[in-house]
């Protein structure tokens, strides 16, 4: 089976992560809505981030 994600899948997992500890920490501290925000968004980043730097299949043509 092939690695689809190479050497970028941690940020997946870090990307939940975050998402998950943003949400769960400002259940119980009070912080304005753009830090929730940040947070929440640089998560979803980081998980988007694996899907766009995975290694390109043999054969493709690069986007110019």
């Amino acid at each position: 089976m092939k690695q689809r994600f190479g050497k970028y899948f941690f940020l997946i997992p870090l990307g939940l992560f975050i998402s998950a500890l943003s949400v769960i920490l400002f259940r119980y501290v009070s912080a304005p809505d753009m830090v929730l925000g940040a947070l929440f968004g640089a998560g979803i980043g980081l998980m988007l981030l694996a899907f766009i730097k995975r290694p390109k299949a043999s054969g493709q043509v690069p986007l110019k």
